[in-house]
């Protein structure tokens, strides 16, 4: 059966692996993208008939990390956004710091990273524009003491 994504929808995850106390974000960057990583929230086009949830498990932890072990995911989007006739739509997720995380077959790196370094990447153009605006909101109102 061919995959479609008939409502323009791509969902994405903001990894926290530390919890309140140590907050550690987790990034990718695809296999075929520039050489200069371009770093991204997990995450993917919804396929037919997904719920936006359904696409963040299927993409994070099926297609893109291997070994996550999430604990939660916000029960609403945290972020969203039109963006040349499609919605973006981001949710937040605490995951184990333990995990023993690996990059899927679409992802060239994994990096995990704290909000200094998130803001440094931001700051260098390193993060996708949209992933950017997302993060600066996180960071600003889920990060402690950021």
């Amino acid at each position: 059966m061919e995959k479609t994504n008939e409502e323009g929808i791509a969902v994405f995850g903001i990894i926290n692996l530390g919890g309140e106390s140590d907050d550690k974000i987790l990034l990718v960057h695809d296999k075929d993208k520039p050489v200069k990583p371009m770093y991204k929230c997990p995450g993917g086009r919804r396929d037919n008939n997904e719920t936006p949830e359904q696409t963040l498990y299927r993409e994070v932890l099926k297609e893109e990390v291997k070994g996550l072990k999430i604990r939660s995911v916000s029960r609403q989007p945290f972020f969203e956004k039109k963006l040349n006739g499609h919605k973006i739509i981001f949710f937040t997720v605490v995951a184990d710091s333990s995990s023993n995380v690996k990059p899927g077959e679409e992802i060239g790196e994994i990096i995990i990273c704290s909000p200094d370094e998130i803001t440094l990447l931001i700051a260098e153009n390193r993060v996708l524009p949209t992933h950017a605006e997302a993060l600066i909101k996180y960071l600003q109102e889920c990060c402690i003491p950021y």
